[in-house]
């Protein structure tokens, strides 16, 4: 029942000319239906988004992401059926989606300059920040700190303090040297919940990344 009234609500939003990308998260139970899903969003006129990463279990949140979290192997497996997909699909390709940022939707945002002791890879603390339900902002979704509070402090107050805590947030060097730099999607978030560190290197994303860089398959 809920997969057809949530096929029903796609339809309606369409039938309003709302453009819309439907994004989803793989996961054990879905890893292996990525072609059904993407000719869901092709029938859909809508953008098709996935997240490819799961983080550990944060505090405060009662559940186990961890058990429908694709192994290495299976994540690099997961690229694999885009890439094909792509190539299918060449006008229509799947987003690789961030967990913190709906990044298909917001490709007009400059990419920040990066430097060698710039922790942040993405628009996190840059051009980019989340919103909690409790009024913090935050760099991104992954993160419950550094945080700061809009609505007590004002806007650009707050929003400058968060950028000043993020600079000050320290690089992986370890990750930065490594040789598979490049076939990575780590960052302070990311390290900080698999490892308790921002700046050191986690075992899953090391193990994905050296996967990748083997069967020589650009992510």
């Amino acid at each position: 029942e809920g997969f057809s009234r949530v096929l029903k609500g796609i339809k309606l939003l369409r039938q309003e000319g709302i453009n819309l990308e439907l994004k989803t998260t793989a996961v054990k139970g879905n890893w292996k239906e990525f072609d059904a899903i993407g000719a869901i969003a092709r029938k859909n006129e809508a953008v098709y988004g996935v997240v490819n990463y799961i983080s550990p279990r944060r505090e405060g949140y009662g559940n186990d992401p961890l058990g429908e979290r694709l192994t290495p192997q299976e994540v690099v497996e997961h690229d694999a059926i885009r890439v094909a997909y792509n190539k299918k699909n060449h006008k229509e390709p799947v987003h690789i989606a961030n967990d913190e940022y709906g990044e298909s939707l917001i490709k007009s945002i400059s990419e920040p300059e990066q430097n060698d002791n710039d922790a942040f890879l993405c628009q996190a603390g840059k051009s980019g920040f989340w919103m909690t339900w409790d009024g913090r902002m935050t760099p991104c979704g992954l993160m419950n700190e550094p945080s700061v509070y809009p609505m007590r402090q004002g806007f650009n107050v707050a929003w400058e303090e968060l950028k000043e805590y993020c600079r000050k947030i320290p690089a992986c060097l370890e990750c930065h040297d490594c040789e598979y730099e490049s076939e990575c999607y780590y960052c302070p978030a990311r390290l900080k919940l698999e490892t308790g560190a921002y700046d050191k290197a986690a075992p899953y994303l090391c193990e994905i990344a050296k996967l990748r860089k083997n069967i020589k398959i650009t992510v």
